[in-house]
């Protein structure tokens, strides 16, 4: 009896011991919400995704001190290139299985949405000048300054300034091809006297702008990547092209230009409103961004921020939810969002709008000059 007694306790604390293991194996794990961000992070245009990832990191710092520590963002480089991207994307989504695609660059992201059209569960977010390619899919948001909003900025100067006579000189990919001809040309196409592309290797600029210097334009509007713009300004010093007013766009802001300071004084360009917002806010992201990266923080970290921090850190915290379509349903409601950027609001789209400015050069120096 006592034996028997005894095998039975022997048996029940086997019970409770292999019970007890299994409950510790089969704990949930935590819940997060994993983040793909496919960025340029290395060839001729890695200064935006560095820029983009530095943003991007401060902006997870900041929700994890709010506890908000759910969020894991895995980074992959793209090269710039749109096959790369392709097949980082295929990793990410398949393997990686996550939830929001970040796509960097207009070309990565359009031949990276197709894979995502077809994952019902997944939002991509669009780091892009293009406005028309949030349309395209039911789940794909962008947030960037945008060439709609550049395009109108220009009318608006044009038309304030009275000018008579524009040329437009532009890098020949599908993003500007949109902004000119289907945007601002539509708009200003009595007084456009000569429009002119170049490619992204060209080296000879001076044999394209005599064109320009034949028409005498009284506005010349040149478009690319800063080493494009910078080389465009010193060839058209070179050849004398003087027309009254230079106004460059967004590529005049984001990257060294690679050409003395003194060739593009008095030079007007377009920009994010945000290189020149003295808002609390935004100062207060600069100090804090500079102390804990060591550097100020260029307009590309601070729109990685706005995204992470601002708006999808915000639908997070208000829904309480890690769903994406309870996080796009939220976006698409609240529609303005004041960030460190400005004051970004989304369309029913889901391409959202930013504060655009123009720009000049003084005296060395930067300043304001018609918003």
């Amino acid at each position: 009896m006592l034996n028997m007694k005894k095998w039975l306790s022997i048996i029940m604390l086997g019970i409770l011991v292999v019970g007890s293991f299994n409950f510790a194996g089969c704990k949930k794990e935590e819940k997060v919400i994993k983040i793909g961000a496919i960025l340029p992070l290395t060839g001729k245009i890695a200064f935006l995704g560095e820029g983009e990832r530095k943003g991007f990191d401060f902006a997870k710092r900041k929700l994890k001190e709010e506890g908000i520590d759910q969020i894991q963002v895995i980074y992959e480089d793209s090269k710039g290139e749109s096959k790369t991207a392709v097949t980082v994307a295929n990793k990410l989504l398949n393997q990686d299985k996550v939830q929001i695609l970040i796509t960097s660059l207009t070309s990565v992201s359009y031949s990276v949405q197709p894979l995502i059209e077809k994952k019902k569960d997944v939002l991509q977010f669009v780091v892009s000048t293009d406005p028309f390619i949030a349309s395209r899919a039911a789940n794909t948001f962008r947030l960037y300054y945008g060439l709609k909003d550049e395009a109108q900025v220009m009318v608006k100067f044009i038309k304030q300034y009275r000018i008579k006579s524009v040329g437009i000189f532009y890098l020949n990919i599908e993003a500007y091809k949109h902004e000119y001809e289907k945007i601002l040309i539509p708009q200003i196409k009595e007084i456009v006297k000569v429009e002119e592309t170049y490619d992204f290797e060209t080296k000879d600029y001076k044999s394209l702008l005599v064109k320009f210097k034949s028409a005498d334009v009284e506005l010349l509007i040149i478009a690319g990547f800063p080493h494009h713009l910078g080389n465009i300004l010193k060839a058209i010093r070179e050849i004398t092209l003087k027309p009254k007013y230079i106004l460059a766009n967004l590529g005049f802001v984001v990257g060294d230009l690679g050409v003395d300071p003194s060739v593009y004084e008095g030079v007007l360009f377009c920009a994010p409103y945000y290189l020149f917002l003295k808002d609390t806010s935004t100062i207060k992201f600069k100090q804090e961004y500079r102390k804990i990266i060591g550097e100020d923080p260029g307009y590309e970290a601070a729109n990685a921020y706005d995204l992470l921090y601002t708006v999808l850190g915000d639908a997070i915290k208000n829904t309480k939810s890690l769903e994406v379509n309870e996080i796009k349903k939220y976006i698409l409601k609240k529609k303005i969002f004041n960030g460190v950027t400005g004051k970004i609001i989304f369309e029913e789209n889901g391409d959202a709008h930013i504060e655009v400015a123009i720009g000049k050069v003084k005296d060395g120096k930067r300043i304001l000059f018609l918003k």
